[in-house]
């Protein structure tokens, strides 16, 4: 999924599924691959350990470091259409295009410097098995994990949600649902960041992306 992949490769299943007409298709060649119990191996390990004093810690280290890689990588950034967003106080839903592994710093500058609020992110449950220091952030980046569990997805989900939005902070959703590297053209959209926009009365910010890192 993330640095140092094998990008023509990625580019070419990008430009395959442009051909087919599939644009929400993963294209990304190392992402972990999960059976259906892995999966809920994953999701069982985050409930059991968001809210132990251990998984806070390590969120705060991590949001330490993307705090310090927001200021480095976005020094040059301008965020336009500011005046878009004044008369929005409370929390709300950003959606975002997607086309690199750390495009979400750009989100990241926006919340802190211009809403002042916390940010969290909805990531795939493959990105929680990802190992080494890529793993660490994926886990503890106030990152949520969306599933293929019926289950989760009904109950715990959208208390996790409700939770973070009465808490009057932002979540970023990428609602084209996978990332395509360096790809910036718009792409569909999935419904779901706009149905929890609606089942929980907030805005949905949309912001869109147009830089290289």
């Amino acid at each position: 999924m993330i640095i140092g992949d094998d990008k023509e490769k990625v580019i070419e299943n990008i430009k395959e599924a442009t051909e087919q007409g599939k644009y929400n298709k993963k294209v990304e060649i190392n992402d972990p691959k999960l059976t259906k119990d892995e999966r809920e191996k994953t999701i069982r390990k985050y409930l059991k350990n968001k809210d132990k004093v251990s998984f806070k810690i390590k969120t705060e280290i991590a949001e330490s470091v993307i705090s310090v890689l927001t200021k480095i990588l976005n020094k040059d950034t301008e965020i336009v259409g500011i005046e878009n967003v004044k008369g929005i106080n409370g929390s709300a839903i950003v959606t975002s295009n997607h086309f690199n592994p750390l495009d979400n710093l750009i989100i990241q500058k926006f919340a802190k410097e211009v809403c002042k609020k916390r940010l969290y992110i909805i990531s795939q449950e493959t990105n929680f098995a990802m190992s080494g220091i890529v793993g660490f952030f994926m886990r503890y980046s106030r990152t949520i994990p969306i599933s293929r569990q019926l289950d989760y997805m009904k109950r715990e989900f959208p208390k996790i949600i409700k939770d973070i939005l009465d808490g009057n902070n932002l979540i970023l959703i990428y609602p084209e649902q996978e990332m395509w590297f360096n790809y910036k053209k718009p792409r569909p959209l999935k419904e779901g960041a706009y149905y929890f926009a609606a089942q929980n009365n907030v805005p949905i910010l949309w912001y869109r992306k147009n830089r290289r890192f």
